[in-house]
Parts: structure tokens; C-alpha cells; sequence
């Protein structure tokens, strides 16, 4: 499983080639900004005509969060709240059990064409805006290139490099556990300096051999990551003290 794959389903309403690939193109930035950041749920708001995008939820919800720009300091490229528990910006304006919070303008030519926001039910650690920062300017060349096909071929090579990027280590994991995706980070803590020869082994078994001799090894935050209906889990791997 790859978290650039287009979201493609049988039920997909017809468009045109070009309404086509730029619609793929902004989920494929969405769902790169949930995996990147460990968090369950990732929305596009569009600041102009067009629902947000989103992926998965927050619990069992979708929140909609086109207001939250009112709340941010004016002019904000990136924003990264690490518990917005215990932030008053956001008392009553992000749902209650929402915790991390990131934002980031989608900003191309100098107009500010939308935002993405991630959140998630669990506070994180200190962590860089700059991936969402970039993946947010992807989203307003989508947004704003009138041949959107040529945009997603350009922007499918930042998202490759993005995904390398990622500080943290991230792993995928079918239900059963087996490892269907690996980030460098993750491959590093786990051993190996070839991800690719992870894939298809359990997850499990690789934490294990981490540790090795009984040495404190490496310990998986895991969380429920839907990615086109399937259940598939979502790690990110921590060492003993991170």
C-alpha cells in the first residue's frame, strides 16, 4: 500500500480528464498529510467555491473546520499546536476531543486559495510545520493551475520527497499486522537500511528483534488508519524515553 495510490472507487462520478486528476491530486495531498503526521484525520479547506476534502475522522466524526481561520494570529503561514487542550484560541472552535492541531496556508502567486489542517485526539511532540507548509502549497497549485494534469505530474515528485522527509517513523499495517508500508525513519529503528525488505513481515516480530538481548527496544504508537475501506493500522515507533 502506497498513501500516494489515487483514491479510486467503481462508484466514482464521471469528470473530465483534467476536474479528474487535480480531485485525485488533492486527496493524494490530504492523505499524505494525515500519514505524515500519524494522525487520523487531514482536511483541505478551499476558500473558495468546493466542500473541504478530508480524510478519515476524528472519532467517529468529520469535523468541518472552514471557521478555525478565524482563530488563528492574522496572516499565519503555519500554525502547529502540540496540545490545543490547553490553548484558549481553540475552546469551542475544534471539536472536544481534539488535541494535536496543525494548519498551514495554501498560498500560490500571493493569494491565499485555502489551508490544511490536520488534528488528532492525542497530543504529539514538538514537530516541524514546514512538511505541511509544503504540502499545503502543492495543494494551492492544484488549486489554482488551469492544466491540473501537468500539475499532478509536477507535484507527484514533491510528495515522493516529502514522504522521505517525514520525522517520524511511520509504519503501515494491514489487520493482521503485517507491514504494507515503511518510511526510512521507521526501517532505521527497526534494523534495516532496505524498508522495501520489511514489507510483508509482522509487525510485531520486528519490534521484537529491535530490542535485541533484552535491551529496551522500540515501542509502536498504533491507531486506526482507513484507507478505502479497509482497517488498516497506523504506527509510529518511538524509542524507550522519546
Amino acid at each position: 500500500m502506497d498513501p500516494l495510490d489515487p483514491l479510486v472507487t467503481a462508484d466514482s462520478p464521471a469528470a473530465s480528464p483534467e476536474a479528474d486528476a487535480g480531485a485525485l491530486a488533492l486527496t493524494r495531498v490530504v492523505r499524505l498529510a494525515a500519514w505524515a503526521f500519524g494522525a487520523p484525520f487531514a482536511q483541505l479547506i478551499r476558500f473558495g467555491p468546493g466542500a473541504p476534502i478530508s480524510h478519515g475522522t476524528l472519532g467517529t466524526a468529520t469535523p468541518d473546520l472552514r471557521a478555525l481561520g478565524t482563530r488563528l494570529p492574522p496572516g499565519a503561514a503555519v500554525v502547529v499546536v502540540e496540545d490545543a487542550a490547553r490553548d484558549s484560541r481553540f475552546v469551542g472552535a475544534l471539536p472536544a476531543d481534539a488535541r494535536f492541531f496543525a494548519w498551514a496556508s495554501a498560498e500560490a502567486g500571493g493569494e491565499v486559495l485555502g489551508a490544511l489542517a490536520v488534528l488528532d485526539t492525542e497530543p504529539h511532540p514538538p514537530v516541524p510545520g514546514e512538511y505541511l507548509l509544503e504540502l499545503a502549497s502543492v495543494a494551492a497549485d492544484l488549486l489554482r493551475g488551469a492544466d491540473a494534469e501537468t500539475r499532478c505530474a509536477e507535484a507527484e515528485a514533491r510528495f515522493q520527497a516529502l514522504g522521505e522527509l517525514v520525522s517520524d517513523a511511520v509504519v503501515v499495517a494491514d489487520p493482521d499486522g503485517l507491514v504494507l508500508d515503511v518510511n526510512d525513519r521507521a526501517a532505521e529503528l527497526l534494523g534495516s537500511d532496505a524498508p522495501d525488505s520489511l514489507l510483508g513481515r509482522p509487525l510485531v516480530d520486528l519490534l521484537d528483534a529491535a530490542g535485541g538481548d533484552g535491551a529496551p527496544g522500540v515501542h509502536a504508537d498504533e491507531r486506526p488508519f482507513p484507507f478505502e475501506g479497509r482497517a488498516l493500522r497506523l504506527a509510529v515507533l518511538r524509542t524507550p524515553g522519546a
